[in-house]
């Protein structure tokens, strides 16, 4: 076959399955970033836990966290925003990932009509 008949024929069908496969990559790469923002958020979520003084001063005296504000009650309405920021990040990345769907792999079934025999 020569060239010029090979670039008349339609290549739609590798077209198609070139797309597919780009859709597929980004689809995974999303997947795969979604879940590092989540164990991020996760890890966050703990020290800023951690970092909170109910009545003490908590882990935050070790670090000096509180020097860093104006005052302890702004230092702690800056854990609170933190923390409930991270808190909706956290489980939103959660239900999101555990829920399937964003999973790269699912791909929903062709309806096959039924055979009579």
């Amino acid at each position: 076959m020569s060239l010029e008949k090979a670039r008349q024929l339609p290549h739609k069908a590798w077209d198609d399955d070139v797309l597919e496969s780009k859709n597929r990559v980004k689809r995974v790469l999303m997947v795969i970033v979604l879940k590092v923002i989540w164990a991020i958020a996760a890890v966050g979520l703990c020290v800023l836990v951690l970092l909170h003084s109910p009545k003490g001063d908590g882990l935050g005296a070790l670090g000096g966290q509180a020097q860093l504000f104006t005052s302890t009650k702004s230092a702690e309405e800056t854990l609170n925003r933190a923390t409930w920021l991270l808190l909706i990040v956290f489980m939103t990345l959660t239900v999101l990932i555990s829920g399937g769907w964003l999973d790269p792999v699912a791909t929903v079934p062709a309806a096959v009509p039924p055979t009579v025999p």
